[in-house]
């Protein structure tokens, strides 16, 4: 696959929104640590009807991490990030999706752990 302008420039791009905006993160999958990355966190608004056609909007936590990564998000899996933990929780089917056209980054959707 012959790569465009427009991938190049965004591969760069990747590296430079990292850089900029990134936050380490460890992601533990079964209590184990499977990997440390470099993520972007980012918030999704995402409006549901109940079964009574009532519109509510809610904001799902997400991590944008690059998708060469060596992190594939299964369900239960668990973001440190801050001192917080989050933990990969669906909108709909869907844990993540590819956050751009040219499949550079992928979109987490996670929802903060409280342990109170």
């Amino acid at each position: 696959m012959v790569a465009s302008r427009f991938n190049k420039a965004l591969w760069r791009f990747q590296r430079r929104l990292l850089e900029n905006a990134g936050d380490d993160v460890t992601v533990y999958r079964g209590g184990k640590k499977l990997c440390d990355c470099n993520a972007v966190p980012a918030t999704s608004k995402i409006d549901m009807l109940s079964d009574k056609g009532v519109k509510t909007t809610t904001t799902v936590f997400d991590f944008c991490v690059p998708a060469s990564s060596v992190w594939i998000p299964e369900r239960g899996d668990k973001v440190l990030w801050r001192g917080a933990s989050y933990i990969v929780r669906p909108v709909g089917a869907e844990w993540w999706r590819y956050d751009d056209a040219e499949k550079v980054f992928i979109r987490v959707h996670c929802q903060r752990e409280f342990n109170e």
